[in-house]
């Protein structure tokens, strides 16, 4: 049988140009600019990275002469075509640039950051690892109000969510994704942003799964931070906020888990508001509470958690005889 027969045709003047390492700004840039083929951009940005890293007197050039700007066309406009590696190294190269504050200055200021939110939009025409790539790049983004409006203005909040709701319960950065939107939901665009696109309800979902890890730890926290923005509140408890934290409680407070107290610090933020304290009531909260509060297993900081918030809802007048009557005085006693 001839081994040969059925094999892809070799492509030689590829092979030629692979033989050697590209070392030259010129000629990267120029294959990045051109027509090729998607094994041929693919090697250019491969090399551009490893240039990038190997010489850091490369990476002001790589700005100057246009090269980065033709990385993010590639990019863009998916020059690799199916070759995720490619789509990585044009990821890599952003991120080697934005180290250095020339190289922030062109991320900010140009299209590196659209089409960055587009690879996480479209993480299934990109790849899993460019996703990943880029939600790294966006956490270091997001770690700077400096950085704020342009992240706004290239729909990231958007794709960020878009990422963790297509992200199905898995992957380290599926939890830095969640970082990165607790890191930018301080503006109260952000939040706007977060909640009409489903943010809390996606966030609510993954804090009320069944199983429990860092996925679900982070989603409290981004809860717990949107509850304490006051125009907020209310939304967040007609959404069912409440029912959600309580499920962690009640799971974790007898062992004392991060995820338990970090949703009694959320129900904390949520009862901190004139409106949200006789629907907590109706919801149960002060049975729960005070449940909490006398059980012998629970956890110091957790059971002062509990009493601030009783404490929280007895300064409404409409709370104050239900407390009474479900015990709370007897509490308050002891």
């Amino acid at each position: 049988v001839d081994p040969e027969v059925g094999q892809r045709p070799q492509r030689h003047h590829s092979e030629a140009r692979g033989s050697r390492e590209m070392s030259d700004l010129t000629e990267i840039g120029g294959i990045l600019n051109g027509s090729g083929d998607p094994e041929d951009f693919s090697s250019a940005l491969n090399a551009l990275h490893r240039l990038l890293e190997s010489d850091a007197g490369t990476q002001g050039p790589c700005i100057s002469q246009g090269v980065a700007d033709a990385t993010v066309a590639a990019l863009e406009r998916r020059k690799c075509g199916t070759l995720a590696e490619g789509h990585l190294a044009a990821v890599k190269v952003m991120r080697t640039l934005m180290r250095n504050p020339e190289g922030l200055r062109w991320m900010v200021q140009g299209r590196a950051i659209p089409a960055l939110s587009g690879v996480l939009s479209r993480s299934e025409d990109y790849g899993k690892s460019a996703a990943q790539e880029a939600v790294i790049v966006f956490l270091t983004l997001s770690a700077s109000r400096a950085n704020e409006e342009a992240l706004l203005r290239s729909g990231s909040v958007e794709a960020m969510l878009d990422f963790v709701k297509g992200a199905e319960g898995g992957g380290q950065a599926d939890v830095l994704a969640m970082k990165v939107l607790m890191n930018l939901s301080s503006s109260a665009s952000v939040r706007t942003i977060l909640v009409g696109a489903g943010g809390i309800e996606t966030l609510l979902a993954i804090a009320g799964a069944e199983e429990s890890g860092e996925r679900q730890q982070q989603a409290i926290k981004n809860l717990m931070n949107l509850a304490a923005s006051m125009e907020l509140k209310v939304e967040m408890l007609n959404r069912g906020t409440v029912q959600v934290l309580m499920k962690r409680i009640q799971a974790g407070t007898a062992s004392g888990t991060e995820e338990s107290l970090l949703a009694l610090k959320g129900v904390m933020n949520l009862v901190c508001h004139q409106d949200t304290k006789v629907p907590m009531v109706e919801q149960g909260v002060i049975e729960a509470m005070l449940g909490l509060c006398t059980a012998g297993d629970v956890p110091q900081e957790h059971r002062v958690q509990c009493v601030r918030i009783l404490m929280s809802m007895a300064t409404h007048r409409d709370t104050k005889v239900p407390m009474v009557e479900r015990g709370a005085a007897d509490i308050a006693v002891a």
